[in-house]
This record gives C-alpha cells, sequence and structure tokens, in this order.
C-alpha cells in the first residue's frame, strides 16, 4: 500500500491502512523530503496490552520459582511472539510516547519476558497460529491510583 500524509506544524502526522492478513515479514518505508526510514521484519497479528503489579511484572526466570523455568526458556524458540516492554517512568500527564524496543522470543530473550504475558502469548500462538504481540506496561508495588486518570476522581 502507497499512502501520504503531511506533518502538522510540530511534526506529528498518522495514517491508516487497509487491512492486510494475519503474518509477515513486511516492511514499511517511510520517506520524507529529507530522510527515509526502512522498518523490516513487521508482522500482522493480534496486540495485547499486558499490565499490571509484581504478579504481571515477574518474569519468566521468576522471583520466586515458575514450575519449569530452565527448560521453558531452553525451548522458548517462538519467533512469531514479540514484546514490548515500556519503560518505568511516572509524569502527572499522560505522554505521547514511551521507552523501549520489541525483543522476538527466544532462549535469549524469554527469561526477561513477564511471566503470565509469555504464556498467555504463546497459548494464543498455538491455538490460533497467529504472530502475537505483548506490550508489557506492568511495574510492581505500584498503587493503583496511579493508573488511574485524574479525571476520573472528580466524578
Amino acid at each position: 500500500q502507497v499512502k501520504k500524509t503531511k506533518a502538522d506544524k510540530n511534526g506529528n502526522w498518522a495514517l491508516s491502512f487497509e487491512g492486510m492478513p494475519f503474518g509477515g515479514p513486511y516492511t514499511m518505508e517511510v520517506a520524507g523530503k529529507s530522510n527515509r526510514i526502512v522498518l523490516k521484519d513487521i508482522y500482522i497479528g493480534d496486540v495485547w496490552l499486558c499490565s499490571g503489579q509484581s504478579n504481571m511484572e515477574m518474569p519468566v526466570h521468576g522471583w520466586t520459582s515458575v514450575y519449569n523455568y530452565q527448560e521453558e526458556i531452553k525451548n522458548a524458540e517462538h519467533p512469531l511472539i514479540r514484546t514490548f516492554n515500556v519503560v518505568k517512568g511516572m509524569d502527572v500527564d499522560p505522554g505521547k510516547d514511551c521507552g523501549g524496543e520489541w525483543m522476538v522470543c527466544s532462549p535469549q530473550t524469554v527469561a526477561d519476558f513477564s511471566a503470565v504475558a509469555y504464556f498467555f502469548a504463546r497459548k494464543v500462538n498455538q491455538e490460533l497460529n497467529i504472530p502475537v504481540g505483548i506490550i508489557n506496561a506492568s511495574w510492581g508495588g505500584t498503587e493503583i491510583e496511579s493508573w488511574i486518570p485524574a479525571g476520573v476522581y472528580c466524578n
């Protein structure tokens, strides 16, 4: 698909694409007057937000024993499962962007995946045979109020 758009005075822009079949890898090229970016290894599938406290944050290598975790890590060759761990940070106002990077699930990376998110993604991938992306925005020990928009308290 070829799409065109213009950035606003702050450099923000947005595009919508026609639906595409699950799968990949796809490549996307974004070009401007003086810059060109090529994104590779893009997959289309389900993307799930996994958020919470320590029960969601606990990694596959565990803070306590995750059943059979050494074997799970050794066998975690799942190239169609990706995770994005949102960098922790606090601000009174919601941000437009966050730090982090997508990681492909492999024995070298899975130990730091959220255990709950990993086992969920693996099950979805096995059952539906589609790529699965996990956005992990968990932070153990945070108070529930920090996850609720300030305007909600006024109602």
